[in-house]
């Protein structure tokens, strides 16, 4: 008598995938298994109207921290094939973060974001076309998805499945899904950023940031795993601390406390000036 198949049990890492594709993100590179399966597990328990205010502390306190992003952009960006061609541009957006300039760090990273991802669609021998960005996008991840099946080693080649699924979840309905579908309340879309029609301050939010810096590191990862010269080592793992990322990360600690500071003072002398007669004389409110 035959039994009916049996869906096999779906792993930790992909019950952890699904909950981080439903609140808006995916399961992202360089950061420790671990430290996902909390964030994932803390998203899960929320009450479904809170998961994305949990998911944007989450990702705030992660891609935030000057010393991750400061590994990361010495260790990582400013040393990594294609990327390291916008290595001015890198530099710069993560200033931009520290300086709490965050339109303009949200913006400027996303053409690097485009070109890393141009760069690994020639490391995967992809043939250039003029469809956009979108159609380029699904392409390089059917290519990667078709490679990883040749993986011999299973557990990596499941472990890496989950990632590239949830990525392309993320890319195709979010970040690079046509405007007119996108699922309510999202704002980290490259069409509608670049094309101005996001609100003045809809995109510029710490979710935003982290999600696209997190972007940038799953093409990274994907450019570790299919490097584009095989004799040159690219690795897959979380750098470690350097001194040039020590001293990066007190760069953007100090910058950080300066702007602060400086924002501080400046809306402190706007009040001032506005609690003010233009000929100087305080305001005085009625029955004085």
């Amino acid at each position: 008598m035959n039994t009916p198949s049996q869906t096999p049990p779906r792993s930790a890492d992909q019950v952890a995938a699904d909950a981080l594709t439903k609140a808006g993100w995916f399961f992202p590179a360089y950061l420790s298994r671990g430290y996902v399966m909390e964030i994932a597990r803390k998203v899960r328990d929320a009450p479904p109207d809170e998961r994305t205010k949990v998911l944007e502390v989450e990702i705030a306190a992660t891609y935030s921290e000057p010393k991750h992003l400061a590994v990361m952009v010495e260790e990582r960006y400013l040393r990594w094939p294609y990327i390291e061609d916008h290595a001015a541009v890198v530099s710069e957006v993560f200033e931009a973060h520290a300086l709490g300039l965050h339109h303009v760090a949200t913006t400027a990273l996303l053409p690097v974001v485009e070109g890393t991802l141009r760069g690994l669609a020639t490391t995967l021998n992809l043939p250039p076309q003029r469809r956009g960005m979108p159609a380029l996008v699904k392409r390089v991840l059917v290519e990667i998805e078709k490679r990883l099946e040749a993986v011999e080693n299973e557990q990596v080649r499941s472990e890496r499945l989950v990632l590239i699924h949830s990525f392309r979840t993320f890319v195709e309905e979010r970040f690079w899904q046509n405007t007119k579908n996108l699922p309510s309340g999202e704002t980290l879309n490259r069409h509608s950023i670049l094309h101005g029609l996001a609100g003045s301050t809809a995109f510029a939010r710490a979710l935003n940031f982290g999600r696209l810096v997190s972007v940038l590191d799953m093409l990274c990862f994907w450019i570790a795993f299919f490097p584009p010269h095989p004799d040159r080592h690219l690795s897959a793992l979380p750098p470690d601390p350097t001194m040039r990322s020590i001293v990066r990360a007190q760069h953007y600690d100090v910058s950080g406390t300066l702007a602060a500071a400086s924002r501080a003072a400046s809306a402190k002398a706007t009040a001032h000036i506005a609690s003010v007669q233009p000929g100087g004389t305080a305001l005085r409110t009625k029955g004085d």
